[in-house]
């Protein structure tokens, strides 16, 4: 049996990474907020002070909050390896285990190691900041030999799909006033939800209990946006 951590020089570049990732996205914030004061009138002048404060603040504190909690994350993330079992262990996330029976497919990608398995969701990211990375790699080769390429899923493969339906369904559902592009912006959301949002939350990532809850959120939005389309129907008869 061996165990394997991530490296500190590994934790270090992640921090850097979420860094960038959170001064990118207050930029992006900013620019939609100076837009909107200066081109839509929907802020102007002194009232836009109070909105940046309060976006500034928000950001910092709950960016704070999670960079810890991403940190200590990492700090208790290990890979047991045994002669028969892979198993990933990590604070704040369910413990996840293949049986070299069970996997289907594990491939190197620039980021690490990925092992799937059999169902939604059975996949398991091994980052290549892991310590001693070269012996990890020759357990798992033992284990299960490598495939050429790591078989990705849907959602994996056409994510930017999954952004334009969340998106562009606000946005139509938002600003069209039309009957028939209003009902198929809200079919765009009830894509997004079941192609992306439903899938994502099948994972084993996530607990038993957590994967009921969220199933059940999601079918309380679907009749909510299936009323609203009925409503818009209704409302033009």
């Amino acid at each position: 049996m061996s165990v394997y951590k991530i490296s500190s020089e590994g934790i270090k570049a992640q921090r850097w990474t979420q860094i960038r990732t959170l001064v990118l996205i207050g930029i992006i914030v900013m620019a939609i907020l100076w837009y909107m004061g200066e081109h839509t009138g929907f802020v102007s002048g002194s009232g836009l002070i109070v909105p940046v404060v309060v976006m500034i603040a928000y950001i910092s504190v709950s960016s704070y909050l999670r960079m810890r909690k991403v940190n200590e994350a990492l700090r208790t993330f290990e890979i047991e390896i045994t002669d028969q079992t892979i198993i990933r262990r990590q604070r704040y996330a369910q413990e996840m285990s293949f049986s070299r029976f069970e996997i289907t497919n594990m491939a190197e990608t620039a980021n690490g190691i990925i092992v799937r398995g059999e169902g939604q969701g059975a996949a398991m990211l091994i980052p290549n900041t892991i310590e001693d990375y070269d012996q990890l790699v020759e357990e798992l080769k033992r284990i299960h030999p490598f495939d050429e390429e790591d078989t990705k899923t849907f959602q994996e493969k056409f994510r930017y799909l999954g952004i334009v339906l969340l998106f562009g369904g606000i946005a139509g559902y938002a600003y069209f006033e039309n009957k028939y592009l209003s009902i198929l912006s809200i079919c765009l959301l009830l894509a997004f939800l079941w192609l992306f949002a439903k899938p994502a939350y099948q994972s084993r990532l996530f607990s038993e209990e957590r994967r009921k809850r969220a199933a059940w959120v999601i079918y309380i939005i679907t009749i909510v946006l299936t009323g609203a389309i009925v409503l818009k129907l209704l409302s033009y008869i």
